[in-house]
């Protein structure tokens, strides 16, 4: 089916909230859960980015959104991600960096090209969103079999095969910008393994940068951990 064009609305929230309280850097082993998802108005759209292993910002072009992220206890933030497909992904050389729950427990994990941007945005519930500042990550395709066996522990009976690392990139979106806040925070993506509740695949209103949409969470879910990442493999 063909995306519609979504008009930009930056005026409305550039950058909203997520869950980690402005901080900028998650607790090591707090989940996330991932969830396809099919938005009401379909886009596409082109974004800059720089990633820590460009030296310079570099045209995406995004459509989506095609998944929800949130976090897995329950809290009443709102705080959410959505996630966009990148177009057209430029194959380049594998990259390497160092992964774990903690800096000692650093493993190598070779990357590929980043497949999806996730960008922070908000559950639309009661009230105005509260305009927040938070990273937007690049979604890389995890090559091999990592040893993560520290960060599949953390994600629980849910872990499946680590499929992805979510690296944070510097954004350019017209005249809005969201600098890195915290290079050393990662999200490792494990392959779909659970199937959500009823009340989990619930339509849900989010805001981001492009405005507002409506998606329909699909019932599988996969878990993500928030890791901590080095540069150039580990130490």
């Amino acid at each position: 089916m063909p995306h519609r064009l979504l008009s930009c609305r930056c005026q409305v929230v550039a950058i909203v909230g997520l869950w980690c309280g402005g901080s900028g850097i998650g607790l090591a082993a707090e989940t996330v859960i991932w969830r396809d998802a099919t938005p009401a108005t379909p886009l596409e759209h082109a974004v800059m980015v720089q990633s820590r292993f460009a030296t310079s910002h570099v045209r995406i072009r995004l459509e989506g959104p095609c998944a929800l992220v949130t976090p897995a206890a329950a809290r009443d933030e709102g705080g959410t991600f959505t996630v966009y497909r990148i177009a057209m992904a430029k194959d380049e050389e594998p990259r390497i960096v160092g992964v774990g729950t903690e800096a000692k427990d650093f493993k190598d994990v070779r990357l590929g090209p980043a497949e999806f941007l996730v960008a922070p945005s908000r559950c639309l519930t009661d009230g105005s969103p509260q305009p927040m500042v938070e990273s937007v990550y690049e979604a890389r395709r995890i090559l091999g079999e990592p040893p993560l066996d520290e960060v599949a522990a953390a994600a629980g009976d849910q872990s499946g095969t680590p499929t992805h690392l979510c690296l944070a990139v510097d954004y350019k979106h017209h005249f809005e910008r969201v600098k890195v806040r915290d290079a050393a925070r990662g999200l490792v993506l494990f392959s779909p393994t659970g199937t959500a509740d009823a009340t989990e695949t619930t339509a849900v209103s989010v805001v981001d940068d492009f405005g507002t949409n409506r998606l329909e969470p699909s019932t599988m879910s996969r878990v993500g951990v928030w890791v901590v990442v080095s540069d150039g493999g580990a130490p």
